[in-house]
């Protein structure tokens, strides 16, 4: 009697190195350490694979030591460990340097800046891909620092989408800021302190969050038409929301008010509901897209919405 013998699966030795370096793209970081063990073909083919990281955060402690944690992009347990204050940098270094491991969002502070400045000099990296960099305060709610020289020195070894920064910004470093490439090629920013711009220098990015002390209605009305006359775009990151100190008019700068979307964009217990006033446009460059606007005394948002989906879009902008 004869019997049919299934041939042997290929094993993960005998594996094109194409579809080794495909798996090991969908396995955790503690996963790929540990094959990268195995053998030294194993380590040269990890040692290639491209590596994303979601998040980097590093924060400051009392005794000069910061903690950093890496927060990979697949689902896996985060990375933690300290470093001392001035080798901290060293470390972010040997990160950036490896073309490999791409860094979606870089977190910290302030504090930091000079040290890793320094240290991307040495090394002499430039161009570095970052999609987001959130500058903050060592302490919350201290408005003492802010867009300063030494954020310009890093932000010019960067390539980055979108930027947060927190504390104050000097009219001389926001004129250096507007002027830098980075700035020019930016999609996104939020500034997380009340300052005073001029919208004109904001006109190019698709997502912006400001607080400001004014907003005139001329400013909001050159906004307005710039989002709807937007030729790129896409309904998930273009949306603007600017704070004010001083109050606005809702109904000059919105004469008209789609009730319907009022009832289901506006909480009745925010203040003074009569006087806000929610108005969709359509989009210059789409058939399938509105732009939606809300005006209150100390607000002006304004979201790119799909018609069957305004509430979600509308209130999940990522800024918003």
């Amino acid at each position: 009697m004869e019997f049919d013998i299934p041939k042997a699966r290929p094993i993960w030795q005998e594996l094109p190195e194409h579809f080794k370096i495909n798996v090991i793209k969908m396995l955790p970081y503690v996963s790929r350490c540990k094959l990268r063990m195995c053998s030294q073909a194993d380590k040269e083919t990890v040692d290639k694979t491209e590596m994303r990281i979601k998040t980097i955060t590093l924060k400051c402690q009392t005794n000069f030591r910061v903690n950093i944690k890496i927060r990979p992009a697949l689902p896996d347990d985060d990375i933690f460990f300290e470093r001392d204050f001035f080798a901290t940098s060293s470390s972010l270094v040997r990160i950036f340097s490896n073309p490999i491991i791409k860094v979606r969002r870089l977190i910290m502070e302030f504090i930091l800046i000079p040290e890793l400045v320094l240290e991307l000099m040495r090394a002499n990296l430039k161009n570095i891909k970052v999609d987001q960099i959130f500058m903050k305060n060592l302490c919350h709610g201290d408005g003492r620092s802010g867009l300063k020289d030494s954020f310009l020195d890093l932000l010019s070894h960067l390539e980055v989408k979108t930027m947060i920064v927190s504390g104050r910004c000097l009219p001389k470093n926001f004129e250096k800021l507007v002027a830098m490439d980075q700035w020019k090629k930016a999609k996104g920013v939020y500034f997380a302190n009340e300052n005073q711009f001029e919208i004109r220098h904001f006109l190019h990015l698709n997502s912006l969050r400001l607080w400001l002390k004014r907003l005139s209605i001329e400013e909001a009305n050159v906004l307005i038409e710039n989002f709807i006359n937007k030729e790129s775009f896409e309904h998930r990151s273009t949306f603007f929301q600017i704070n004010t100190a001083q109050k606005m008019e809702p109904d000059v700068i919105l004469p008209g008010c789609d009730n319907y979307w009022k009832k289901e964009l506006v909480d009745m217990n925010e203040n003074n509901y009569e006087l806000i006033r929610v108005q969709n446009f359509k989009m210059a460059h789409s058939e399938d897209l509105i732009f939606v606007v809300k005006a209150t005394e100390t607000m002006l948002a304004g979201s790119l919405c799909r018609p069957s989906f305004v509430h979600d879009d509308f209130m999940d902008s990522p800024l918003i």
